[in-house]
């Protein structure tokens, strides 16, 4: 495989963001189609722009606050890995989203940790400083092409 070929495989390469409280399923049958909503099958969504995948994954853990989600985590799988994608774009920013109705296999993922969100609400600003500087470090391995 050529350098190029191994930078465009980085660049294809699908992410998703989600937190510790579900990660323990992932682990045991991988990424499952869900429905999201009453009109759309049952699917797995996923990004190949691992700062969106980080920001729900952020969002994911905010929601889920005292409930017992968890802290962020961003998942990597290879390309091939997926069956037949869907992409589309969502929202007026562009965002790119694409899903697919089949299943990720556990063994194809690769976890990414967050900073774990703080006991005390006091340091709530400082986690979220940290989510960034996260999302920062995460996106510059990713242009160095460490991601693989």
């Amino acid at each position: 495989m050529t350098a190029f070929d191994e930078a465009w495989q980085v660049v294809k390469m699908p992410f998703d963001g989600t937190t510790t409280g579900v990660l323990e399923g992932i682990r045991r049958r991988g990424l499952q189609p869900r429905q999201a909503d009453a009109f759309t099958p049952p699917s797995v969504w996923y990004s190949q722009d691992p700062e969106q995948a980080v920001s729900f994954a952020n969002i994911r853990s905010d929601l889920t606050r005292g409930k017992g989600g968890g802290d962020p985590v961003l998942l990597q799988f290879p390309e091939e890995a997926v069956k037949a994608p869907t992409r589309r774009s969502l929202g007026p920013a562009g965002n790119s989203w694409s899903w697919t109705e089949h299943p990720i296999p556990a063994s194809a993922i690769t976890e990414h940790f967050g900073p774990p969100k703080p006991q005390d609400e006091d340091k709530w600003d400082e986690w979220q400083n940290a989510l960034e500087e996260w999302k920062r470090e995460l996106m510059l391995r990713y242009e160095q092409g460490e991601f693989s």
